[in-house]
């Protein structure tokens, strides 16, 4: 199995307490409408008095954003707002209301009342496919390479060779678009396989915290962590040879930045 790259960004300004508000913020990213809503994955049998699992996931729409504009729509989904609208409604009556099983009952409760590991999931699978997933105070990023991780690496320790620099580039523009939307400061590049898959399982946590994770190494276990700032890279101030491993780059932008 290949190692895809993750990027994320840290330290988002999104209005996440608003779906609606973040939604729009997001708009410009998305070529074509978005459906704020939620999968309809639970629903309450009031015959019966028993809430079930839905198997269609039928999409329930709040708001459409860009409504206007052409092409299949994406949608923004807000996790867990399903489960956490019946429990409300049932709170007083909650014990009472059947399951189809135990298990079921666990599955519920733990939607209901248990914090998302992402607060908003935006995706669009038809093309041009699209995806976002917005959490506390990072983002996991849509992103497009032409190649998967070590094609990443091997480009980026020679930044300036054609085609690398072109690839490079699209690359961190389109990351730097989303950054600079979503108010992030800083991005992070690695694969989410290895033990690098451990910071991506945490990416739940807060921006400060993740970094500091990070910083420590810790999730190298007996090797020493190798992280790199993208812009040293791309001075020259670093050079690694083929078989050099790298964990993660660090990408503050601060060559983009110039020309905003």
């Amino acid at each position: 199995m290949g190692w895809d790259i993750v990027a994320i960004g840290t330290n988002h300004n999104l209005p996440v307490e608003d779906p609606v508000k973040t939604a729009e913020r997001i708009s410009s990213l998305v070529d074509g409408p978005i459906s704020v809503g939620y999968y309809e994955n639970w629903i309450f049998n009031p015959a019966c008095n028993r809430i079930e699992s839905s198997n269609e996931n039928n999409w329930i729409e709040i708001k459409r954003i860009n409504s206007c504009k052409p092409g299949s729509a994406a949608f923004f989904s807000i996790e867990h707002y399903c489960a956490r609208n019946i429990y409300t409604a049932l709170a007083d009556i909650i014990d009472k209301v059947e399951f189809v099983d135990n298990q079921e009952r666990d599955w519920f409760l733990s939607d209901a009342t248990d914090e998302p590991f992402a607060l908003y999931e935006c995706e669009r699978l038809k093309k041009p496919s699209f995806y976002l997933r917005i959490l506390k105070e990072i983002i996991d990023f849509d992103y497009n390479f032409p190649g998967r991780w070590f094609q990443f690496v091997r480009a980026m320790k020679n930044p300036h060779d054609k085609p690398n620099e072109d690839y490079i580039l699209e690359f961190r523009q389109n990351i730097f678009r989303q950054l600079m939307t979503c108010g992030c400061d800083k991005a992070y590049y690695f694969a989410d396989q290895d033990v690098t898959a451990l910071l991506f399982d945490i990416i739940d946590m807060s921006a400060t915290d993740w970094v500091e994770y990070l910083e420590t190494g810790d999730y190298a276990e007996d090797r020493n962590s190798i992280i790199v700032k993208v812009q040293e890279l791309l001075d020259g101030r670093l050079k690694f040879a083929e078989e050099d491993g790298i964990d993660c780059f660090v990408d503050d932008f601060s060559d983009l930045r110039k020309g905003n």
